[in-house]
């Protein structure tokens, strides 16, 4: 198990950490991961606001949620490629565990210049 305690400075036990997706402010949608599955929804605020789905992801119902061994395209094309050294560098010095997708997302894929959307590492 991960010590994201250690690495975003607060507790974490159960439920597993989410992140959660914001646009302008607003959680729109989040992003989990249950054992060994990925599991995302759109919240009811990203209807609400009328924003385009994200790509493989259309049904922006609040009741519909994705599993998936396979993490999201839109969220996967956020990590950038670990084979770089200085990427590499950057998270052995921060101690972030690289098989960890949503670890690497929270802090390598918080902001993108290709949407407006910010993704927040959220636990318990």
């Amino acid at each position: 198990m991960i010590e994201y305690k250690k690495m975003f400075r607060t507790r974490y036990s159960s439920p597993p950490p989410k992140l959660q997706v914001i646009f302008r402010g607003t959680d729109v949608a989040e992003l989990t991961r249950q054992k060994e599955r990925y599991v995302f929804k759109y919240l009811e605020a990203f209807q609400r606001i009328g924003l385009a789905p994200f790509p493989g992801l259309p049904d922006v119902s609040p009741l519909k949620e994705y599993s998936s061994t396979e993490l999201p395209r839109f969220f996967a094309e956020r990590i950038p490629d670990v084979r770089r050294p200085e990427i590499r560098e950057w998270i052995r010095r921060e101690q972030i565990p690289e098989h960890d997708a949503l670890a690497l997302l929270a802090a390598l894929g918080r902001l993108s210049v290709t949407d407006p959307f910010e993704l927040v590492m959220q636990v318990a």
